[in-house]
Formats: structure tokens, C-alpha cells, sequence
């Protein structure tokens, strides 16, 4: 009988409670490490919105200063204009200005899907030439939200 009662003694294994408080332990853990984990997935939501955005208004200052370089000596004003309505796929250039700064074209479309569209302003024509174009990409989501804004400089030598 003494063997029976000292194998009740030295039972090896968890009990019910050692099992119950383990799990309230790895619960508590959990629940401490949520609110990291979602402020990491919207960080990750949101730098993945904004490297598009950026990317899209790289593209196009990219196009136009490709186009018109700080040490060209043929940039005009209307030939600068025409080039950035000529952004947006289809868009007609015919007849447009360097007359404001309001926006000289928008819509310019995002990646397929991103919901992003691009705009562009310009100082208008400086008023002594040679001078500089003031040129602005904003790049917007679906609410309207201005995501990026990348402005550049352009030489122009005549009207």
C-alpha cells in the first residue's frame, strides 16, 4: 500500500490549475500585444499608399524635366504647358497656357487600382525671361486627401 500512496505523491504532468493560469498568462500576453500589431498593419497600409503616391508624382516631374533640362536654350512657355497637359493620356494640349497658378491638369491617373490621381499647377510665365516655372505635382487618394506634394523648377527662355 505505501508504493500505491507514494505514486499518488510523485505524479508528474500539469493540473487543471498550472493548465488554466497558463492560459490566462499567454491570454494576457495576446491581448498587451494587439494594439502593436494594428498599429503596425495600418502603418504598413499607409507607407504602401504613400510610396505609390510618390512614385506616380516622380513620374511625372520626372517626364517633364527629361524634356526640358536646366541647360536647355529652346524651353518656352507654351511648349511647357502643351507637355503637361500632354500628362494625362488623351488630353488635348491645343490652346493651352502658362496663363495662372490654378491647375493646369488633373486626373492624371494612378496605378490601376490605387484609386490615386494626379494634379499639376505652375507659376504661370515669368514675367522676364529667361526665368522659372514654378511647377507642383499633388497626388490625391479616393477622399480628396493630398497624399504628396513635389515641386520642381523649370528654365524657360521665351513665351
Amino acid at each position: 500500500m505505501r508504493q500505491h500512496e507514494h505514486r499518488r505523491g510523485t505524479a508528474d504532468g500539469f493540473s487543471m490549475v498550472e493548465l488554466i493560469i497558463a492560459m490566462f498568462l499567454l491570454a494576457v500576453i495576446a491581448l498587451a500585444l494587439l494594439p502593436l500589431l494594428v498599429g503596425v498593419t495600418r502603418t504598413s497600409s499607409t507607407n504602401k499608399s504613400l510610396v505609390a503616391a510618390t512614385s506616380l508624382a516622380n513620374a511625372q516631374v520626372s517626364a517633364i524635366r527629361t524634356l526640358y533640362p536646366n541647360d536647355s536654350t529652346t524651353s518656352t512657355c507654351t511648349a511647357l504647358a502643351q507637355s503637361i497637359v500632354k500628362l494625362k493620356t488623351g488630353a488635348d494640349a491645343t490652346g493651352i497656357t502658362l496663363a495662372s497658378s490654378q491647375p493646369l491638369i488633373s486626373g492624371i491617373p494612378g496605378p490601376t487600382g490605387s484609386g490615386l490621381s494626379a494634379k499639376v499647377t505652375t507659376s504661370g510665365c515669368p514675367s522676364t525671361l529667361p526665368g522659372t516655372v514654378a511647377m507642383t505635382v499633388a497626388v490625391t487618394d479616393k477622399g480628396g486627401h493630398t497624399l504628396v506634394s513635389l515641386p520642381t523648377l523649370i528654365v524657360v527662355n521665351a513665351t
